[in-house]
Parts: structure tokens; C-alpha cells; sequence
């Protein structure tokens, strides 16, 4: 049971991160933000370095096109 569960929030963290990614290409950088941030904090709960690695960096480019770059740095 635990291993599914754990599979559906990796699941969850990688539909969250697509959402984040759809809504930055679409201009709406600050509703991504939103979606990017709640991904890489599960992706750091479930220890998971490959999402942690691919959320980070998604985070990174929405705070940059943010101006947000001293919080972009931190990804």
C-alpha cells in the first residue's frame, strides 16, 4: 500500500510540474509559480532526487521570467 501511494504523489508531483510548465509557455508565469512550488516541496518529501532535480529546474526558469532571480539562483 505504501509503495502505491508513494507512486501516485510522484505521479501527482510530475502532473503538477506539467501543469506549471503548460501555464508558463502560455504566459501565466504567476499561476505556474504556484504549481511549481507545490511540486518540488512533495518531490522533496518523497526524497525523490530525479523530481527534485526536474521540478527545481522548472522552478528556476518561472522565477526567472518572474524577475524573482535571487530566488531563481536557489534552483
Amino acid at each position: 500500500q505504501e509503495v502505491v501511494d508513494i507512486e501516485r504523489q510522484g505521479l501527482f508531483v510530475m502532473v503538477l510540474d506539467a501543469l506549471s510548465i503548460s501555464l508558463w509557455r502560455r504566459g501565466k508565469a504567476r499561476e505556474a509559480k504556484a504549481y511549481a512550488e507545490r511540486a518540488v516541496r512533495i518531490a522533496e518529501v518523497l526524497q525523490s532526487n530525479e523530481l527534485i532535480a526536474k521540478t527545481a529546474g522548472n522552478l528556476a526558469i518561472v522565477y526567472r521570467h518572474l524577475s524573482e532571480y535571487s530566488r531563481a539562483l536557489e534552483y
